[in-house]
């Protein structure tokens, strides 16, 4: 799991604190992604930047792919766990 600093200058308002801290690494710079094309792609459109839109709706992109990857990732180490767990009992 990742320590609190990696959210600092990040907007995770919007994720309920429990969602933010069973996040992996992956998941939270995905995240941060995100919101980074998405600011990227409103600078772009109040200037008339279409280059800047693009690059927003790339990061947007990207974001979302490494997030998936990090809840994948997440998952599967759930589902080790929780079969290590019951091969214990």
């Amino acid at each position: 799991m990742v320590e609190a600093p990696i959210l600092e200058g990040h907007d995770v308002s919007h994720l309920a604190l429990k969602e933010v801290w069973d996040m992996n690494r992956d998941e939270l710079e995905g995240k941060a992604e995100q919101i980074k094309g998405k600011v990227k792609q409103a600078a772009g459109d109040l200037t008339d930047n279409e280059e800047l839109h693009g690059e927003g709706v790339a990061d947007e992109a990207a974001g979302s792919v490494q997030e998936g990857f990090g809840t994948v990732r997440r998952k599967a180490g759930e589902a080790i766990e929780e079969i290590g767990n019951k091969i214990k009992r």
